[in-house]
């Protein structure tokens, strides 16, 4: 594994999956799929071995790093919403509101898309005060987290 502080960011050796809608990998991914060669020599790597430092670095507060090493993961497998939503919240934990939300919207169009998603949305458009926009999400984010469908009532014990 290489430092990135000692290291100068070159060229990236990963190649995005030919699958990637353009739409997922805009510029901001691209740029931070570079970062991301600075961090690991993917090819010497397994995913999973990435898949792992992406993860244990967003745990531990390197979110910078986490955020190159999920967008390298969503480049190569953007079918993958985990990546997806790792690299979300990696923008989100730095402070890139404008970049999590255009992601997480694109990961919120999927028909089956996960409650969380629409999390990160709200946190991104309250930081940048769009606050209608966040109490919207907000609600989107508690109805797909409600295990009983409205009307339904519980039964007491």
């Amino acid at each position: 594994v290489k430092t990135p502080d000692d290291v100068k960011f070159a060229g990236s050796n990963l190649e995005p999956s030919e699958k990637a809608p353009s739409l997922a990998l805009d510029d901001g991914i691209q740029h931070e799929v570079q970062e991301a060669s600075a961090i690991i020599d993917i090819k010497s790597n397994s995913w999973n071995v990435v898949d792992a430092l992406a993860f244990f670095y967003a745990q531990y507060g390197k979110v910078r790093h986490a955020r190159a090493l999920y967008a390298a993961l969503y480049a190569r497998f953007p079918e993958n919403r985990r990546y997806g939503l790792g690299l979300a919240s990696a923008r989100l934990a730095c402070e890139d509101y404008e970049g999590c939300l255009k992601l997480s919207a694109y990961l919120a169009d999927a028909p089956d898309a996960p409650a969380s998603v629409f999390f990160l949305i709200a946190r991104s458009h309250h930081a940048l005060g769009h606050q209608e926009e966040a109490q919207a999400a907000v609600q989107t984010f508690i109805e797909k987290n409600d295990p009983q469908p409205k009307g339904a009532g519980s039964r007491a014990r």
